[in-house]
């Protein structure tokens, strides 16, 4: 009887082999821009420093702080004041709103005429 000792060697090759892309890396670095959100910052200095006049506009717009409290009470200033010129031109200072006669071309007419 004969005996025989050794090592049995079995070899599978796998893998993937891969190649540069222009493509993969022109979308990957625009990707990376558009996640990082530069196309809007440089929109916005763009509109803040470098179109003349337009920009100086702008940016004092960009820069003012925005007061709803103060907007609101401006708004509702100016609806009753155009509420009471409308009574003043149709002459009712009585009536509920939903019983105001409507403004004629006569009527604005005559008002036009006091005006001038």
């Amino acid at each position: 009887l004969r005996r025989a000792h050794g090592v049995a060697v079995d070899v599978h090759v796998k893998g993937r082999m891969f190649t540069f892309s222009f493509y993969q890396l022109a979308r990957g670095l625009v990707d990376i821009i558009v996640l990082l959100q530069l196309p809007g910052i440089a929109m916005q200095f763009v509109a803040m420093y470098l179109m003349g006049a337009t920009s100086d506009v702008y940016r004092h717009t960009a820069n003012t702080r925005l007061n709803i409290c103060g907007k609101f009470h401006n708004a509702v200033a100016k609806m009753m004041l155009a509420e009471v010129a409308f009574r003043g031109i149709v002459g009712d200072f009585s009536s509920r709103i939903e019983d105001l006669q409507s403004l004629t071309p006569g009527l604005l007419l005559s008002r036009l005429k006091d005006v001038f």
